[in-house]
């Protein structure tokens, strides 16, 4: 620009650039409507935004790929990917909070359950609900919303007689309104939000126009014990509805701190203030504590007056509300509010993030998504059959911890008794004897031990001498699990809970679900899109409608469109996800590969030196040229074990003589199981500690003695080559099935039913191998444990799974057996393998189960049957 005169601009325009253009130019360009598309597509399918960050760039900046032409693509960052989220969702829901709530209240009240309880908005009257609000003087400025979907109600209904907690929180919202929950304790001892409420005013009026809404829902409703923090309202207004006569109870983690509060603000000597509040939890939780009571009183009237004062103003003349021992009814054997606490800090942290939230349809959103998530929870809970949480399963269930760490050798069976070692008073014995070989009552025997390795005990089976007179001491559950030999039906002593219904025996209808009702489904669901499409255009030229929601919609419909473009780019197939397998926190990490020390170190005389070089020379041998996996030719370097301290049977040193280049190369292929030399390495039980060292660096989980699920499914597979009634399952599908994916889908999965017996190898945690064989024509599962237990949770549950899929491939809603035959037991710590392998060759070669194993011998029975196609 050139200014020539006053008030005159002279401009001289480019129509293209007059300079260089390098990529910092692109700074204040966009990103390609493609590349935007894509980015809120990942957004919609929840992906992480590192991952979102990740595809984009793909393998642009890789150690081999540097030298690139710079787009704007390669350099996104997170926070950009940030601003798209925030961006999107935003542009999901009107701008205006109020009209968001307007809408979310619609839909929800269009559901074929109605949730909503009261509804009003500020500067209009009760939109939904009880009017009475509108008669009060603050009812302009009143916002009110209540909600509680039908599992809520039901979740109230069913456990309102243990204890209903009421507290309020702030902070989830930019207006300050409060959020009021109501909590039950549900049968397996967690919380359970019943009802919510969003309000800016908890005085007692307001309060009882909320819980006259909830009556109006369920008229019915019968609540024991209200639980409330001392805020002196929540409990008044809910007996004023529900009452008269509901036992009330406070928080005790709220008084404790309103007493330490008070102390801090009163009382100024700190060594004072310790001993008081000391004193004053042992007067809480004190069993009598009038005595104690008196005395403190007394001790500290005196030297503390202000405190005193206080404390018999507002707590003395109130001691049934706070005082454990005087809570002798049904409370849900609850003391404090934190199941609603605990709601609050999962709201505030996991799902907001500690992020401020400032709308209130945003938060109605997230407390509806809590709601579904808590519901998922409760109910994986009930279909997995989990105990109900009692005293007295809680109780049971600590002896059995204790019975189960007593050693084996501290029991004696004698004829008609056993003698178990005290494990507290030393030489001293308790007498435990059999009384019953099954129970009398039956499904009315309720004192039972519900864990799986304790099947069908209960208090009337044995007597022991010990003091505990349950008849259900730690003694009874070690003798119990060492000589029961009770068999154990798929039902409700097998799933550890008392159910009215046979897990085992489900409806075929239920696997038919994935099945069949995907097409019909996706149909019904395009169907009502097209539904909704017209409903738009109808609705969008009505005057109101489009003042109000154009832009919104617009903008609604432009994100769906874009999403749906980007979804037409996805490279990567977002339906076949592959499963994921279960690692538990607690179990063994797999050894890893070790760092060594490269830099030159003075060697020691001797034989250090020595052996270190041929380990050097042996960790050389699989890094040469992988052309043949097997070479003959002397000539080349190769891995050769012939002189080494093999000398056991001859099959391993007649394969110890193979030279192999790769290792890693398949030797030879069963039933379309590939296996290479360093699986069938695994089977020799001589190798030496330089040949595993070698093994490990092509295989770091290699470890002498273990079995590689190639080894056993390969052993399983020709086993099922003698006896054509017989069908071998891989290893991984257990593992599938645990990670509840169908396996419905092979092609081999219809053919089961024409087999008589199943061999299903089990490793769920890559700790150890168990056995199942399915007995299709009688319904019985017979359970092989190496180490003679009986199955944990998880393999209760896998065997619960099976039970459902052969019932549906059966056509049949028979109950199942599990029972366990008697078989030699493993006495070391990784051959369970070969132990999972004998027990199918003897099995179904007739031979005793129980016979002694001789380990190495049954290793060199199986490499000589698996290499018998290999020729060496």
């Amino acid at each position: 620009m050139c200014i020539e005169q006053k008030n005159l601009v002279s401009v001289t325009y480019y129509s293209i650039h007059n300079h260089s253009i390098g990529y910092e130019n692109t700074k204040y360009h966009p990103l390609k409507e493609s590349t935007r598309d894509l980015i809120k597509s990942y957004l919609l399918l929840s992906f992480p935004v590192s991952k979102i960050v990740s595809l984009l760039r793909g393998d642009v900046g890789s150690r081999d790929k540097r030298n690139f032409h710079p787009t704007k693509e390669a350099f996104i960052s997170r926070k950009t990917i940030r601003a798209y989220l925030r961006h999107l969702r935003n542009t999901m829901q009107p701008a205006s909070d109020a009209v968001s709530v307007s809408c979310i209240v619609e839909n929800l009240k269009n559901e074929p359950y109605n949730p909503i309880l009261i509804f009003k908005l500020q500067d209009s009257k009760t939109i939904w609900g009880p009017s009475d609000l509108d008669s009060l003087p603050n009812w302009e400025s009143s916002f009110v919303l209540g909600f509680q979907t039908k599992e809520q109600g039901d979740m109230l209904m069913k456990h309102s007689h243990k204890v209903l907690c009421i507290d309020a929180t702030h902070g989830t919202n930019f207006y300050d309104f409060h959020l009021l929950s109501l909590h039950i304790q549900d049968e397996y001892g967690q919380g359970y939000a019943v009802a919510h409420f969003i309000t800016n005013n908890l005085d007692f009026h307001t309060l009882v126009v909320l819980f006259s809404s909830l009556r109006c829902k369920i008229p019915n409703l019968k609540v024991n014990t209200v639980m409330t923090d001392d805020d002196g309202c929540s409990f008044n207004a809910f007996n004023s509805v529900f009452g008269p006569n509901i036992k009330h109870l406070l928080c005790q983690w709220h008084v404790y701190n309103a007493w330490k509060r008070q102390l801090v603000s009163k009382v100024h000597d700190k060594s004072h203030r310790d001993k008081m509040l000391e004193e004053l939890l042992k007067i809480m939780y004190e069993k009598s504590f009038e005595n104690r009571l008196l005395m403190f009183l007394n001790d500290y009237s005196n030297k503390c007056q202000k405190f005193t004062d206080y404390f018999v103003k507002n707590y003395s003349g109130r001691k049934e509300l706070w005082a454990t021992c005087l809570r002798k009814f049904p409370h849900g054997d609850t003391n404090t509010n934190n199941y609603c606490e605990s709601f609050h800090n999962q709201l505030k942290t996991v799902y907001f993030e500690r992020k401020y939230n400032r709308r209130i349809d945003e938060l109605i959103l997230t407390l509806l998504r809590i709601e579904k998530d808590r519901f998922l929870t409760y109910y994986s809970n009930v279909v997995n059959n989990v105990p109900a949480h009692s005293k007295l399963t809680k109780t049971v269930k600590e002896k059995h911890d204790r019975g189960v760490k007593i050693q084996d050798m501290d029991v004696v069976e004698y004829d008609g008794h056993w003698e178990v070692k005290s494990q507290s008073v030393k030489g001293k014995v308790y007498v435990v004897r059999k009384v019953a070989d099954s129970c009398g009552l039956m499904d009315h025997c309720y004192f039972k031990c519900a864990n799986i390795n304790c099947a069908a005990l209960c208090s009337h089976l044995y007597d022991c001498s010990c003091e505990d007179d349950s008849n259900l001491c730690k003694h009874i559950h070690k003798v119990h699990i060492l000589y029961s030999e009770i068999k154990t039906h798929v039902t409700d002593d097998f799933i550890e809970i008392d159910n009215e219904e046979n897990s085992s025996a489900i409806s075929s209808e239920i696997l038919n679900v994935d099945i069949l009702s995907i097409t019909e489904s996706c149909r019904s669901k395009v169907t009502e899109c097209k539904k909704l499409c017209s409903e738009i255009l109808e609705l969008i030229e009505i005057p109101r409608v489009k003042e109000v929601m154009l832009n919104n919609a617009v903008s609604c419909l432009s994100t769906l469109v874009a999403s749906m473009r980007g979804v037409l780019n996805l490279k990567n197939n977002l339906v076949s996800i592959a499963p994921q397998l279960y690692v538990a926190p607690n179990q063994k990490i797999i050894p890893q590969v070790k760092f060594y020390r490269t830099s030159q170190r003075k060697k020691r005389k001797g034989s250090f030196a020595k052996n270190s070089n041929k380990k050097q020379r042996l960790s050389e041998i699989f890094f040469d040229e992988p052309d043949d996996p097997v070479q003959r030719e002397s000539g080349v370097k190769s891995f050769s074990v012939e002189n080494s301290e093999c000398a056991g049977f001859s099959v391993f040193q007649k394969f110890n003589k193979i030279n192999v280049k790769n290792p890693t190369a398949t030797m030879l292929t069963i039933n379309d199981i590939d296996l290479s030399f360093y699986m069938l390495k695994s089977l020799d039980p001589y190798i030496t500690v330089e040949e595993e060292e070698c093994l490990k660096s092509v295989s770091s989980i290699f470890r002498k003695g273990w079995l590689y699920d190639s080894i056993i499914d390969a052993w399983n597979f020709l086993q099922t080559r003698k006896f054509k009634n017989l069908k071998a399952i891989e290893s991984f599908i257990s593992n599938l099935i645990f990670n509840q994916t169908s396996i419905l889908e092979f092609s081999w999965i219809q053919e089961i039913a024409n087999f008589d017996f199943l061999i299903i190898p089990v490793n769920l945690k890559s700790l150890h191998w168990t056995l199942i064989i399915a007995n299709m024509k009688n319904k019985i599962f017979e359970y092989f444990d190496p180490l003679g237990y009986k199955p944990d949770r998880d393999t209760s549950t896998l065997i619960r799974q099976w039970c459902m899929i052969l019932n549906y491939l059966l056509n049949s809603d028979s109950h199942w057996q599990i029972v366990f035959p008697p078989h030699a037991k493993q006495i070391d710590t990784f051959n369970c393998g070969v132990y999972i392998s004998s027990y199918v060759y003897r099995k179904f070669n007739g031979l005793s189960l129980t016979e002694d194993l001789n380990v190495d011998a049954f290793r060199a029975i199986m490499f000589e049957e698996i290499t018998a196609g290999l020729n060496f």
